[in-house]
């Protein structure tokens, strides 16, 4: 086997030289390709996370809301407990003055 050679360099070595600069170019838009990708999936991700915590807002209002509801239904509820108690003490009044 002949080794060629150019200015004393082997011929194979030279060339693996010339495409390293090729195979670089080629690792660049491939990584470029890939960083390109993961911006994509990073803003992707952001935005679920924005409506996640929009949804979250929206859910913690509504409880806000539902939770001031029962408060006033508990007040009334309260009210008429009382009521009913008033009303039974009185007709236990009333039964006792009848015996």
């Amino acid at each position: 086997m002949s080794v060629v050679f150019f200015n004393h360099i082997p011929l194979a070595f030279i060339y693996a030289f010339l495409s390293f600069p090729k195979q670089e170019q080629m690792d660049m838009k491939v990584l470029q390709f890939q960083n390109k990708k993961l911006v994509e999936r990073i803003d992707q991700r952001k935005r679920a996370e924005e409506e996640l915590h929009k949804r979250i807002e929206q859910l913690e209002n509504r409880q806000r809301t539902d939770d001031a509801v029962l408060m006033i239904v508990n007040r009334y509820w309260n009210q008429v407990q009382g009521s009913l108690g008033t009303i039974k003490a009185s007709q236990l009044v009333v039964l006792n003055k009848d015996m």
